[in-house]
């Protein structure tokens, strides 16, 4: 007699359903199955397991644990169930498979105590940290929240929490921040400018601005040519040999790792941006310039990932000193010969801090793991620095050990990195908040810079009402629009000027241009005529200027033109009333209009196609594709397009 075991019944809305529609992937099996083969998933190569065993997890524990893996990973899914966690980000494999480990245990326990999930009550919460000899950590109970937050968009029948655990409060700051043994300064309270960060700042930016020197004398070397010796001013103020020739020949490309480490750090250091939002700085065009009060300033481009399902672009100011960091890496990238075939996965752009640009870095490490590896690198430059006076001592552990390793005369450079006290991200941006918070309506500046998506973040950060920097928040956006409306104004009375002149020349103007360029045309007649009724008293724009600020407002300037955004005609993919510039198609989209100041832009690009269809080494069809795409752009811009023979 054989005997067939019964499937256990199950109360998830997934029974039954393949797992590849579920989870979105080419993986086998079904949801039902008490063990996963996750091989196929494509985020597999960060994760530990390629398997998923659920059937040692307690039968009543299963369909919870199997939906928060399913919930956290594809998260439109939440909508069958509720809509209060609309638009979340996907968790990432690694992410959801350390939940799992421990939540196996403590739901365990929690559902022991209570009777079921469902009963667990705040009251079981405490016990469970402080009374079950458990003893959790910030990350376990960080999951257990997790947990929580997911369980609303959990199947009705299956057993689940229903109280949140410690509201408002956060995981970390519940299991007494982050442990010791990371060696590092306690990442809740902001760095010492100072006796630590100071330091570091001055040989970053050491290396930022002799970084085009090294590459000159890199390149130099390259050809054959004797590299000059490069002369640098001390901590003395005088001026003194930091490299000849013989110091380029040994050093070499670690000069060159060390050089880009120093831009990664200099950026996220004066930035305070995020791990992710530096990961997704577009390796084309990164910067913009904006004139403020006579005085150019910096735009730097990337993405806001944090807690959102589709990446949002945003811009950071930032300082000429990172500027100048991001021409050097541009450069650096193009001296070593890094293509741009590597692509961030939320934004399918090149990154600008590629991984490969960091001498010795492992092909997959995350940014996190790079801007480490970027300080290590500065560090490593700063040993010979700090020994010949060029730059300020670097910051040291205060102990015996210390002491007797710098008396020694020339240190082993692994040895004394290790005694180094060195920042990392977290601290680098929570540092930078507090200076920022320390000027005139700083935290309301803060929640424009740091990209933060409540007030209650900045009145943790600055221990402020969050209802004031809601109101302050609202003034700065106010202001900022006001500044790009002005660039806006700017770039409209220009193109003005130049359908003007074609007008009084007797010949019909052809720009503005593009899809949207008759609409654009048509305002301008109509200013012409508005300004026509009113003869000029002086030789101005002032009037002129007021006329097309009403037109100004939606438009947003872009590589090709300008972006009249109307998201039902955007064919970008934007929705919240900034056009995504990765994915525009100027040539095709209603939004859009070309203007004199990019026709060279477009020459470029309609050049660069045409270069593609002759080259035989391409693919037919990626040839048969450039030239449709260069087809387009002449029948869109005509004979304002040079067309070279085909």
């Amino acid at each position: 007699m054989t005997v067939i075991p019964l499937r256990r019944t199950s109360a998830s809305r997934f029974s039954g359903r393949p797992l590849a529609d579920l989870l979105g992937e080419p993986v086998s099996g079904v949801y039902d199955d008490d063990s996963w083969d996750i091989s196929g998933h494509r985020d597999t190569a960060s994760s530990v397991r390629r398997r998923l065993h659920f059937g040692g997890i307690p039968a009543h524990l299963r369909d919870a644990l199997k939906e928060l893996f399913i919930l956290a990973t594809r998260p439109f899914l939440h909508t069958e169930v509720t809509t209060e966690l609309t638009g979340r980000k996907p968790k990432d494999l690694k992410t959801v498979e350390r939940w799992l480990a421990g939540l196996t245990v403590d739901l365990a326990w929690l559902h022991a105590r209570a009777g079921s999930l469902a009963a667990v009550t705040q009251e079981d919460y405490d016990a469970w940290k402080d009374e079950s000899g458990l003893r959790p950590n910030y990350r376990r109970i960080s999951a257990l929240k997790s947990f929580a937050l997911y369980a609303r968009a959990m199947s009705p029948g299956v057993d689940r929490l229903t109280h949140e655990p410690w509201p408002g409060v956060s995981g970390l700051s519940l299991g007494g921040g982050v442990a010791a043994a990371r060696r590092r300064v306690n990442s809740t309270a902001p760095l010492s400018v100072a006796d630590v960060l100071g330091p570091w700042l001055t040989l970053g930016m050491f290396l930022v601005e002799h970084g085009h020197a090294i590459l000159d004398r890199h390149e130099a070397m390259q050809r054959n040519r004797a590299a000059q010796p490069l002369l640098v001013v001390d901590a003395q103020g005088r001026e003194v040999v930091w490299l000849d020739r013989d110091g380029f020949e040994a050093q070499g490309s670690e000069l060159l790792g060390q050089v880009a480490g120093a831009c990664l750090f200099v950026t996220a250091a004066f930035t305070g941006m995020r791990a992710t939002e530096l990961d997704a700085v577009p390796r084309h065009s990164p910067l913009e310039a904006i004139e403020v009060s006579g005085t150019t300033r910096w735009l730097l481009r990337s993405y806001l990932v944090k807690g959102l399902e589709r990446p949002r672009q945003e811009r950071w100011l930032v300082p000429p000193i990172v500027a100048d960091a991001v021409g050097v890496l541009t450069r650096l990238l193009d001296v070593k010969d890094v293509p741009p075939d590597r692509r961030f996965a939320a934004t399918g752009q090149a990154p600008l801090f590629d991984r490969r640009a960091v001498h010795g870095q492992r092909d997959g490490a995350r940014v996190t793991a790079r801007l480490e590896r970027a300080i290590d690198q500065v560090a490593r430059a700063g040993q010979d620095l700090v020994r010949r006076g060029i730059v300020p001592p670097l910051p040291v552990k205060d102990d015996a050990a210390t002491a007797a390793l710098l008396a020694a005369d020339r240190p082993d450079r692994a040895a004394w990195l290790a005694v180094l006290v060195k920042p990392d991200g977290r601290e680098l941006r929570r540092t930078f908040a507090r200076i920022v918070s320390a000027r005139p309506h700083g935290p309301q500046a803060a929640m424009e810079q740091f990209k933060w998506q409540h007030p209650e973040t900045a009145a943790g950060y600055f221990r402020v009402a969050p209802d004031a920097v809601a109101l302050g928040q609202r003034e700065l956006y106010e202001e900022v629009a006001e500044l790009y409306e002005n660039v806006v104004v700017d770039a409209m009375v220009d193109e003005f000027h130049v359908w003007e002149r074609a007008v009084e020349a007797g010949v019909g103007p052809r720009l503005p241009a593009g899809p949207d360029g008759r609409r654009k045309r048509d305002v301008f007649a109509a200013v012409h005529e508005a300004l026509s009724r009113e003869p000029r008293v002086e030789e101005d724009d002032r009037r002129l200027r007021m006329l097309l600020r009403q037109h100004a407002r939606g438009i947003r300037l872009t590589e090709f033109g300008w972006c009249d955004f109307d998201p039902d005609l955007a064919l970008c993919g934007a929705e919240d009333g900034t056009p995504l510039e990765a994915f525009c198609q100027p040539n095709r989209c209603l939004n859009h209009t070309t203007v004199s100041a990019t026709l060279a832009a477009h020459q470029v690009k309609h050049d660069r196609l045409l270069s593609l269809t002759r080259d035989r080494s391409m693919p037919k069809l990626a040839r048969e594709q450039a030239g449709e795409n260069a087809a387009l752009i002449e029948r869109d811009l005509g004979d304002l397009i040079e067309v070279q023979g085909r």
